[in-house]
């Protein structure tokens, strides 16, 4: 595995547009990307492939063109530790053309990758550009935010926030029940319901939310953090503003999901590694929109036959990969059938809690919610938000 041939070919004409599209040249007039087209070469490499390592002098920087850099750190004690994921956009290898001294990180392609490379010599010329100079400055200033976030959160994960006070658990968990609402929104046709079971000793990672639409229309949201780092409160706070102050300027779960993604993406601390998993459910008229980021188990509970129809995931949790276009599925329902969704379980707690659904027919949505807490608790289940929505 290695690199491949370097692309010499390819004209400033189609550079350009290319250059355009990436956030670190958002902005910037078509005179300097031409300039910066001309400065950068096309650098694919294969899966596996090290850009640089840990403690090498500086000869080039890079800028992510497609797919993804492991950025990772060899400890005293001879583990390697991950830091980040540079991602389309995002630039890497300009600290040491900088300062002269050397990589305090090792860079390796995570699957078939292409970057635009230039020497010392090009990114001194692009320096001269004020526009351009900000934009690796800006970059640097994040990398060293997170990694102050980063050991801060690490400290505080190793002790106490204070001698006998609350970890940094008890601190997500004082947040998440801040942040619940009291009760579910009321949508004509539809009776919903919504919970997240609450444990003394749980992380404080998922919640349940509600939101309105440009259109008018409400809809429910799970949200479960991933990964461990940053308190999980952290991201729950974000998600949940972010989904709410979208919303209003979006009539459609495609592009508030996308959006939202986004937004999260940027949001998250860089080196944590955490992401957030999220359903939406959407009522409106006889069917409900169904939205999914990462694994929300869920599906559709038929009234007269009993049967229960799983829904689909449709792309990978928020944070993971910006840009990405999630898909939205419409599940269509007749009078009493339901829809149930879970921020977390495996597929048998899925099949026994709609088991449970389909024999609780007829009960008020707030009693059947708080039976599958109820039945969640005595199955072992972590954390866990539900929701539910019953066509009338």
């Amino acid at each position: 595995m290695g690199e491949k041939a370097v692309d010499r070919n390819w004209t400033v004409e189609e550079v350009v547009p290319l250059l355009g599209e990436l956030s670190f040249f958002h902005g910037m007039p078509d005179e300097d990307l031409e300039v910066a087209a001309g400065l950068l070469e096309r650098f694919p490499v294969e899966d596996g492939f090290c850009l640089f390592r840990q403690e090498d002098g500086g000869n080039a920087f890079y800028i992510v063109l497609e797919g993804e850099v492991e950025l990772s750190l060899a400890l005293p004690s001879g583990s390697v530790e991950k830091l980040a994921i540079r991602r389309p956009g995002e630039c890497l290898g300009a600290a040491p053309l900088l300062h002269g001294g050397p990589q305090s990180a090792s860079a390796v392609a995570l699957g078939e990758t292409v970057l635009l490379r230039c020497d010392e010599a090009g990114f001194r010329q692009l320096l001269t550009n004020n526009l351009f100079a900000v934009r690796v400055l800006e970059a640097f200033a994040r990398v060293q935010r997170a990694l102050e976030l980063r050991l801060w959160a690490q400290e505080r994960l190793s002790h106490k926030v204070r001698e006998n006070g609350p970890d940094l658990r008890d601190v997500s968990r004082i947040i998440q029940r801040g942040l619940l609402p009291r009760e579910a929104p009321s949508i004509q046709g539809f009776d919903l319901a919504a919970g997240t079971r609450l444990e003394a000793g749980g992380s404080g990672r998922t919640m349940w939310d509600c939101f309105q639409l440009k259109d008018g229309r409400r809809g429910l949201v799970s949200f479960n953090v991933l990964g461990e780092g940053f308190p999980a409160g952290h991201l729950l706070v974000l998600a949940r503003s972010l989904l709410r102050e979208l919303a209003r300027d979006q009539d459609d779960l495609r592009g508030l999901l996308a959006r939202l993604n986004s937004g999260v993406a940027w949001g998250v601390v860089e080196g944590m590694e955490q992401s957030m998993e999220a359903g939406i459910l959407l009522p409106s008229g006889s069917s409900v929109e169904w939205a999914c980021a990462g694994r929300c188990p869920g599906g559709v509970i038929r009234r007269r036959t009993g049967v229960f129809q799983g829904v689909a995931s449709h792309g990978p949790p928020l944070g993971v990969l910006a840009g990405f276009h999630y898909g939205v599925q419409r599940l269509e329902l007749g009078s009493g059938d339901a829809v149930l969704a879970l921020s977390e379980a495996s597929q048998g707690i899925l099949r026994g809690a709609a088991d449970l659904v389909a024999s609780l027919q007829g009960k008020p949505v707030g009693e059947v919610v708080s039976t599958l807490q109820k039945a969640l608790k005595k199955a072992g289940t972590p954390d866990v938000s539900i929701l539910f929505a019953r066509k009338q």
